[in-house]
């Protein structure tokens, strides 16, 4: 695998690498993006919002672990079944990473 661009710098053998949290993060990104570009996930839904915006915000769940999703207001339209607590689900998104927070998510 070869490494991000932010990881490839050249520096001096008694120089640390020292990376900012945006470098980090930004990676981070790049990776999960380009590994779950396009994934199928089945889970509970659990902690849905949907505030003025009328996007969807909520968490994905099994036994074992979490992610957040965020089911943006024009793709509502078109779906079966609307999102809602405690529905057992499958979606088709993407992963990709909230940089603001550093928080991996589902769109």
């Amino acid at each position: 695998m070869t490494q991000p661009k932010s990881l490839q710098m050249e520096r001096e053998e008694t120089t640390p690498l020292i990376y900012s949290v945006s470098d980090i993060t930004g990676d981070v990104k790049s990776i999960l993006e380009s590994a779950f570009d396009s994934v199928w996930i089945k889970g509970e839904i659990s902690n849905l919002r949907i505030p003025s915006s009328k996007h969807a915000y909520f968490v994905l769940k099994d036994e074992h672990s979490q992610i957040r999703c965020v089911l943006f207001k024009g793709f509502q339209d078109g779906l079966e079944i609307q999102p809602e607590d405690g529905k057992e689900v499958k979606l088709l998104g993407h992963v990709t990473v909230y940089e603001a927070r550093g928080d991996y998510q589902v769109v």
